[in-house]
């Protein structure tokens, strides 16, 4: 496996950031929503990267989805002190 292809884990933070923003300005409670918008961010974003980095359009739809869902889990996974 090539781990040059998890090039888009690092947008995590910027997708929460979007994701945090259109939740309040849409006023949005459901949670499975919220997943969806931050899946929905995270495969644009790494499509996007796929296609002008020349790698496959699969491997940019399957890292934006691991970082929609890491990025919606992000403040229940980073260590607070």
């Amino acid at each position: 496996m090539d781990f040059s292809q998890f090039y888009g884990l690092a947008g995590i933070t910027i997708i929460r950031a979007i994701t945090a923003d259109i939740v309040k300005d849409y006023k949005i409670t459901s949670a499975i929503a919220k997943i969806g918008i931050a899946m929905a961010l995270g495969v644009v974003i790494n499509v996007i990267l796929a296609l002008l980095l020349g790698n496959s359009l699969l491997s940019g739809v399957g890292v934006g989805f691991l970082t929609g869902l890491f990025s919606n889990f992000y403040n229940d996974i980073k260590a607070d002190k």
